[in-house]
């Protein structure tokens, strides 16, 4: 008994250092509600067999599958479903190994904070983050999807990237390694040539053939955190969360979900697709009319969502849309 209390103990102590080691360290956050914080109607349009069964106002494109109903994976049959799922979330942080969606404790101590600056001058106007990139299917996790589980992504929470371990998400240079096309992409035209992207993405969707771009947030390349300050800093933590992705799948640790060759099973691809994706904030605010495209424009995202000193770090639910052969009962 006696060690069993010391034990008890012990686990509130650490959780007490947890906490006040966050306080010192100025990491806020709250873990969401998840049922009044996730926006439910971002799981829409929702076609099966063609068909779409409801769409709630929701925005969605054409993947390119057939029109057929049918579909097979090896000798069995199918119906074709498409949707939007909720697989990961992001963390967009100044304070090394801050968590606000943890509730804003620090995951270890880290020394290398994030800085944000706006002084005017452009040569030296700069931001740095750094981002976690967590497993987190929510639908899974809730327990929503027990009988479609073909179709939904499987698993639990966990961490799964943080660039404080990683030396090319602080050092452009090092960066290069992973993408040296960067180079084709650091000069004026190239940037220009975004414009459309943000265009589209504004009116819809943004252009995969323009994998370079992130619409009007900038640019994804280099794959690092260090990017020019914008007026805004949520357009800044929306760039910094599309690298993220744009990285991942460099490294081919990010998979395709659209399309027909994408129905039976997802698969690993080395350029982003960023037409799957769309992200909702969960912190500082929790956005629940709606997700983003990437490269929207922060105006019309809503650029009031940062609060000063408690809600300077930004947690993003990502949405990612599914193509699916859904088997059926034999």
């Amino acid at each position: 008994m006696k060690r069993l209390c010391l034990s008890n103990m012990l686990i509130a102590v650490l959780i007490l250092l947890t906490f006040s080691a966050s306080a010192r360290a100025e990491c806020y956050g709250k873990f969401p509600n998840l049922v009044t914080d996730v926006c439910w109607k971002c799981f829409f349009p929702i076609t099966i067999g063609g068909f779409k069964v409801a769409g709630f106002g929701q925005e969605d494109f054409d993947s390119g599958v057939s029109s057929n109903p049918v579909c097979f994976c090896g000798i069995l049959p199918g119906i074709r479903v498409s949707f939007w799922e909720p697989v990961r979330v992001i963390e967009v942080v100044k304070q090394p190994y801050c968590s606000p969606f943890l509730g804003g404790i620090e995951l270890f101590h880290g020394t290398r904070r994030g800085t944000r600056q706006n002084i005017g001058n452009p040569a030296l106007d700069k931001a740095f983050y750094n981002v976690h990139y967590i497993y987190f299917p929510l639908a899974f996790v809730m327990d929503l999807v027990t009988n479609v589980l073909g179709c939904f992504e499987v698993g639990g929470f966990d961490y799964a990237y943080l660039t404080e371990l990683d030396p090319t998400w602080a050092d452009d240079e090092l960066a290069f390694i992973l993408n040296p096309e960067a180079v084709l992409f650091a000069n004026p035209v190239a940037q220009v040539a975004c414009a459309p992207d943000c265009i589209t993405a504004a009116a819809g969707f943004p252009l995969d053939p323009l994998f370079w771009c992130a619409g009007c947030w900038g640019s994804i390349y280099p794959f690092s955190g260090n990017t020019g300050a914008t007026p805004s800093p949520v357009q800044t933590s929306l760039l910094m969360a599309t690298r993220m992705l744009a990285k991942l799948h460099r490294e081919f640790a990010a998979n395709m979900t659209i399309g027909s060759a994408t129905e039976c099973a997802s698969f690993p691809t080395g350029l982003i697709v960023k037409r799957q994706y769309k992200l909702q904030m969960f912190y500082p605010y929790a956005q629940t009319t709606g997700c983003t495209p990437i490269g929207r424009a922060q105006a019309i995202f809503g650029d009031w969502r940062t609060i000063p000193v408690t809600g300077e770090d930004y947690v993003y639910l990502v949405w990612r849309k599914r193509n699916c052969c859904l088997s059926l009962p034999i």
